[in-house]
């Protein structure tokens, strides 16, 4: 099963959506700077299309370029 996730953070404010409907909403202060990850808790998750857009961001920020052919394969499966 395909799901769309959509993840939006601005300042301190959090919001996630699963196929356009807002799921999750939450203030939290705790995190100022850091890296951007996704993962699954106790399933098997695969991930396409990965997409950061933001003030100071590149585009395409996301590639394949510099990454062992096998683990972007493996990622694109």
């Amino acid at each position: 099963m395909d799901y769309i996730l959509k993840v939006e953070a601005k300042g301190d404010n959090f919001k996630c959506y699963i196929d356009g409907k807002l799921e999750m909403e939450v203030s939290d202060k705790s995190y100022t700077a850091g890296a951007i990850g996704v993962g699954t808790f106790n399933a098997d998750g695969r991930f396409d299309d990965v997409k950061v857009n933001g003030p100071g961001i590149a585009p395409d920020a996301v590639s394949a370029n510099g990454k062992l052919a096998t683990t972007w394969a493996s990622l694109k499966r």
